[in-house]
């Protein structure tokens, strides 16, 4: 349960960086954000985090979402009997992937 509680207060995390990133810097300027290492490793690292997670943790995860599934009924309308934890892992490698091609981007002059 600790590695869904963990993974959960990655994702918020990360999702409140970014999202504070995009304010504190209107009008286009996330790029000059990306382009400053403190904040480039800033807004990765929930990302490479929570990917490390689901990959590392992801039996956890599948039992977690099974016994979820099994307790509330709108849940499992969305996964069903729960998600594999070939499901989990995948979600992990798209996340790190994620934080690849956002520094690959960066480092590149892409963006």
């Amino acid at each position: 349960m600790r590695a869904w509680w963990t993974y959960w207060v990655t994702f918020a995390l990360g999702a409140a960086l970014w999202m504070g990133v995009a304010i504190a810097f209107p009008e286009g300027r996330m790029r000059d954000a990306l382009h400053q290492p403190v904040w480039l490793i800033l807004l990765l690292a929930p990302l490479v985090a929570a990917g490390a997670n689901l990959l590392i943790f992801r039996r956890q995860h599948e039992t977690v979402c099974r016994l979820e599934a099994e307790r509330h009924t709108w849940l499992r309308m969305l996964v069903g009997r729960g998600y594999s934890a070939a499901t989990f892992a995948m979600t992990g490698v798209v996340l790190i992937g994620l934080a690849v091609v956002v520094l690959g981007g960066v480092v590149g002059g892409a963006w």
